[in-house]
């Protein structure tokens, strides 16, 4: 969502919208290299693996990948939601030296991120609200508030649009939606219907813009606070 905004806003963050899709490339020979430089070939990448990398300057092989990539997405995550270096340190309990490098290379790594940040408060400034990609009105806030309703409350109206489908999906099924919470469906599949969460995917993947809409899965097999990265493949 936050590339959504970058394209709407500027023409979008190069290296934002290059994680989804090929922004600002040539094709040669069915495949697909960067303008600025012709024999680097594009792929999709991770958001949270980006920027992990870029900030801890690790890759996969590091013994400890699976700590510092949890620490980038809660970053990330917590950054786009409007977090400072100071509310940064207190939300991860990290230091403030370690958050302030989070934050840093979390810009350094989407620059353009900054021209989202000053559209919202030119917005609130100038008139009073900010109103994201769906129409969706936010009256008497702040900028930090702003930063989260019009990615979280995008996404929020996005799920909206898409619960009869998940609900329709279900219908006989032994799988149950138990709730949804702002962008997430969270659902109890049967062991013996697991073909069902690639479909869901699909489901929450379906909005037409410039940039896809990607939906993470997470499962976990005791409670919500278990949860974990589950791979499709």
């Amino acid at each position: 969502m936050l590339a959504i905004y970058s394209v709407l806003l500027t023409g979008g963050d190069t290296n934002l919208c290059r994680l989804f899709i090929p922004f600002n490339c040539h094709k040669r020979e069915d495949k697909w290299y960067f303008n600025e430089d012709p024999k680097t070939l594009w792929q999709p990448s991770k958001p949270h693996d980006v920027t992990t990398k870029n900030v801890f300057n690790i890759d996969e092989t590091h013994k400890d990948w699976a700590h510092y990539r949890a620490l980038g997405k809660q970053a990330n995550f917590a950054i786009i939601y409007g977090a400072g270096p100071t509310k940064l340190a207190q939300q991860l309990d990290i230091s403030f030296e370690l958050a302030k490098t989070l934050y840093d290379g979390f810009y350094k790594t989407f620059p353009a991120v900054h021209n989202y940040d000053m559209f919202i408060k030119n917005s609130i400034m100038s008139f009073g609200y900010v109103e994201n990609v769906f129409g969706r009105r936010y009256y008497n806030i702040s900028a930090h508030k702003g930063k989260n309703y019009l990615i979280q409350g995008s996404c929020a109206d996005y799920t909206k649009k898409l619960l009869p489908q998940i609900v329709e999906l279900l219908k006989g099924k032994k799988s149950k939606l138990e709730n949804y919470l702002h962008d997430e469906f969270s659902l109890r599949i049967h062991k013996s219907e697991r073909e069902l969460i690639p479909l869901i995917k699909q489901i929450m993947e379906q909005l037409e813009t410039e940039i896809p809409m990607i939906a993470d899965i997470e499962i976990a097999e005791t409670d919500w606070s278990a949860k974990h990265d589950y791979d499709l493949s």
